[in-house]
């Protein structure tokens, strides 16, 4: 709507520009448009849009077609794999042979109306057969009347028949195909069953696994820890009997620095 106004308003302006003002050499001269220029911009204000479309639309486009069909692969597989792909086909056969059979009943039931009708018709033709005398000129007509009933009751009796024959095998058909619905759902529903409880210990399993190694992990992280907290440990206590050793004097360290205060004590100065 928007781009469509633009492109209208910017012919629009373009014709204005081009019919309505007239540029001479005296002065400015009105020029209104005409009627074929009119008609072209209808022509071109109702023609579809032409213009690029944007990258970001194709983007997204092409976006939402690629989640669309990766989610339907996904529940394809899972139907495949959990057998809900069975099961929905052989429901979906038995909605397919329902609506067979309620059209054949339909087509049955029109057909038993035709064929009471034309027996009704036959009964009245008799009965007026019965009623007239042979030497009336309406007998010959009653006589073709009923030959004519006679055949077209044979010929929807035939029908009859065939149709109520079709209802027999489309309810046969429809009793076999819910037996074997049935017997699907309950496969699946096992299948869906056993596949949850070995999900269920394969989830155990690694869930104990995964506890096992983190575990083992922590402890071999704790015997680091503590391995370098007993180093840093003797390496302090070592550096600290280094600088307990190193501030220890000797006795003869002593007498070395005092040798001379000692030699006074026992020679006094004269």
């Amino acid at each position: 709507g928007k781009i469509q106004g633009k492109r209208i308003f910017h012919i629009m302006s373009l014709i204005l520009r081009k019919q309505c003002v007239n540029f001479s050499r005296q002065r400015l001269i009105y020029m209104p448009p005409t009627v074929i220029e009119l008609k072209v911009l209808r022509a071109f204000a109702t023609e579809p849009s032409k213009l690029p479309e944007n990258d970001n639309t194709k983007v997204s486009i092409s976006a939402a077609t690629w989640l669309k069909t990766s989610y339907e692969k996904l529940i394809g597989t899972y139907e495949e794999l959990s057998g809900m792909k069975e099961v929905r086909l052989a429901q979906e056969e038995v909605l397919r042979i329902q609506e067979k059979l309620q059209d054949i009943q339909e087509k049955r039931r029109q057909t038993q109306l035709k064929l009471l009708e034309i027996q009704k018709s036959l009964h009245d033709v008799n009965k007026d057969i019965n009623a007239i005398d042979k030497g009336n000129p309406h007998y010959l007509e009653l006589v073709h009347r009923q030959f004519d009933l006679m055949q077209e009751e044979h010929k929807i009796q035939k029908n009859f028949q065939i149709t109520d024959t079709n209802e027999r095998d489309s309810f046969t058909y429809l009793t076999s195909a819910v037996r074997s619905s049935h017997e699907k759902e309950r496969s699946q529903a096992e299948y869906a069953k056993s596949f949850s409880m070995t999900l269920t210990m394969i989830g155990a399993v690694l869930g104990i696994l995964g506890s096992y190694l983190t575990y083992t992990y922590r402890n071999q992280q704790y015997k680091v820890i503590n391995e370098q907290d007993l180093q840093a440990l003797i390496q302090q206590g070592l550096s600290r009997e280094k600088e307990r050793k190193a501030q220890q004097e000797s006795w003869t360290d002593y007498f070395k620095r005092h040798g001379s205060n000692v030699y006074r004590y026992f020679v006094p100065k004269k």
